[in-house]
């Protein structure tokens, strides 16, 4: 009873200070003080919350890694050189390369808008959706340039899963361990490629021309999670406040890190 006595007393002394009229350094330091004195479990119902809400960003770094390596895997199958009549090595190898790099810089300048004005969410389902074109458009080609256009989408929906989904796991992160689970989304692009490998060997196995397809419908994965999950997903905390939602931000901290209270310390840094 003392114990809850007290955290009591402190949360309303916190509260009382956040009403005063003091300098916002002073009182960023006294919220930094009440932050680094509560100790906090990794193991909450909430915190299993925020690792779910997580995992559909983490997918973005999955797909990233997936689609970055898939070619590799592809340039080798006898499937995909039948169809296409390419060899594994050549000038137009290194062009269906580039392509995909070339996607990713053309969506650079399109990115901030579409993620700094209608959100973090938006910008990951815009990249998932456009990946899922770009899948459908290269798993279906005949001829090389149908294959090369799906390459360029793929490539300009990663830049923006790869700006908007990071960005939104480092705002919507636990303090405490904002470094870990940012960390834990840069490890999900070995594991994408990881995956790219084993599909591309696995698949050389099947008979015929089209075992090369197989790996590339499977980006339909992680990219499917995104596009169907990104708007049941929490808003980035960051993004409603610097658009005056400060009562949604507030919420939304309370539910994933403030144990359900505004008035939480946590949730008040």
């Amino acid at each position: 009873m003392s114990e809850k006595r007290d955290e009591l007393e402190k949360s309303d002394v916190l509260h009382r200070d956040l009403t005063n009229d003091l300098p916002p350094e002073v009182l960023a330091t006294e919220i930094v003080h009440e932050v680094e004195n509560n100790k906090f479990s990794p193991w909450t119902p909430s915190m299993f919350q925020l690792y779910a809400v997580l995992f559909v960003a983490y997918c973005c770094g999955c797909l990233n890694g997936y689609d970055g390596s898939l070619m590799s895997g592809l340039n080798g199958m006898k499937s995909y050189q039948r169809t296409f009549d390419m060899k594994s090595d050549g000038s137009a190898t290194g062009i269906v390369f580039m392509i995909y790099n070339v996607g990713s810089i053309a969506a650079a300048p399109t990115v901030p808008f579409t993620t700094d004005r209608f959100g973090r969410r938006a910008g990951m389902f815009t990249g998932a959706l456009i990946i899922i074109i770009g899948t459908c458009v290269q798993a279906t080609a005949k001829a090389m340039p149908q294959f090369m256009g799906g390459r360029f989408l793929l490539g300009f929906g990663v830049s923006y899963c790869c700006i908007a989904a990071p960005t939104y796991v480092s705002e919507l992160a636990h303090p405490r361990w904002r470094g870990t689970l940012t960390g834990l989304y840069n490890c999900m692009w070995p594991v994408g490629a990881i995956i790219a490998g084993w599909a591309t060997y696995g698949s050389a196995y099947i008979k015929g021309n089209n075992g090369w397809r197989v790996p590339v419908w499977i980006q339909l994965v992680t990219s499917g999670v995104v596009a169907i999950f990104a708007f049941f997903l929490p808003e980035s905390p960051r993004w409603l406040i610097a658009n005056d939602k400060h009562d949604e931000a507030a919420a939304i901290l309370a539910k994933y890190h403030g144990e359900g209270s505004v008035d939480h310390p946590i949730v008040q840094l």
